[in-house]
């Protein structure tokens, strides 16, 4: 994953988390990656000239995985607005479902995303269905 991010986001290319080489910093797998990488990756993230720019498109594009920005998934839920019913709101169903309408396959608004087709294909049907039920929440 960190070789696609190498080759997606060229914006970053001064980042520190491309001079360190050590990509599984920021995309921890399992629970014991998470404790020993997540608070490795936020120092260097911290020190990084291209923080807030990172946590920026991570909100933004809604990115579910890894360390953007010096937060982890868990800190950067906190940061989604709140809708009318105190929930947190992603923006990767709306994403998800305009790709999708505008005529993109499932693997490729799952690569650009970088989120799982499954995911792709659960958000398009449930954002579908929520607009048919009258609307965004």
């Amino acid at each position: 994953m960190f070789n696609d991010f190498n080759i997606k986001f060229p914006q970053f290319k001064n980042a520190l988390c491309r001079q360190t080489g050590f990509g599984d910093l920021w995309f921890p797998e399992t629970r014991e990656e998470v404790s020993t990488f997540t608070p490795q990756a936020k120092k260097i993230c911290a020190r990084c000239s291209h923080r807030v720019e990172c946590l920026d498109f991570a909100l933004e594009e809604g990115i579910q995985d890894g360390i953007w920005g010096g937060l982890s998934r868990r800190d950067r839920l906190k940061l989604l607005p709140i809708n009318r019913h105190g929930k947190r709101v992603s923006p990767i169903p709306e994403k998800v479902y305009k790709y999708r309408e505008a005529g993109y396959s499932y693997s490729w608004i799952a690569n650009r995303l970088l989120i799982t087709e499954m995911t792709a294909m659960k958000s398009y049907e449930r954002y579908k269905k929520r607009m048919g039920q009258g609307g965004e929440e």
